[in-house]
């Protein structure tokens, strides 16, 4: 982590240096977008190894796809969304990256760059278009550190293994299913 932020510091005392404008705002953005994603990083890293437990308490799952679209830099109605009003008891800035990966993911992969949320009767279900996976492949597999999609090759293959592991660290059950083109990924906050 600090050699990510060695970089960030140099560029944030950089700023004042720069005129007003567009350019400099832009930078202070993507800067403080880093720090907080260096952040983010830690305390997952820490849940995940089981160095601290999570903090759970009760979200509007809502707002937290809000914060996962902004770190993404997408516009929040690029994202259909469909809500049964309920909030999910979990430690609420960790499942921001759960959510932001999830997004990540979809829109990654899906050919059309749409991505489905629905959330209702205690499921949150992130639905794109997509190829099945090949042969072979499995969410179980796809959950490993360094696993990917062979076909893209687009990202580190981290993003379903975090989102795994944070959900294990909450007790929380994660799905797929692969319907009529669609992948489904279904994280249970109650069992059936």
């Amino acid at each position: 982590m600090h050699e990510l932020k060695t970089p960030i510091t140099v560029g944030k005392l950089s700023l004042p240096f720069l005129k007003k404008g567009e350019e400099k705002s832009i930078l202070e953005r993507a800067f403080f977008r880093m720090e907080h994603l260096i952040q983010e990083l830690v305390r997952v890293e820490q849940i995940t190894s089981g160095m601290i437990a999570p903090e759970p308490k009760e979200c509007d799952p809502i707002s937290l796809i809000h914060k996962a679209a902004s770190l993404l830099f997408i516009e929040i109605d690029t994202l259909e969304i469909t809500s049964d009003g309920g909030l999910i008891e979990v430690d609420c800035d960790v499942f921001v990256t759960v959510f932001k990966n999830f997004i990540d993911n979809a829109l990654k992969y899906s050919p059309d760059n749409k991505i489905r949320i629905v959330h209702e009767k205690g499921t949150i279900t992130f639905i794109n278009r997509g190829d099945p996976w090949p042969d072979g492949r499995t969410l179980e597999s796809l959950t490993e550190p360094f696993s990917q999609n062979q076909s893209t090759q687009q990202g580190f293959g981290l993003g379903l293994y975090i989102i795994k592991s944070i959900l294990d660290a909450h007790s929380l059950y994660l799905s797929h299913q692969f319907v009529s083109g669609e992948h489904f990924f279904s994280v249970h906050f109650q069992r059936d």
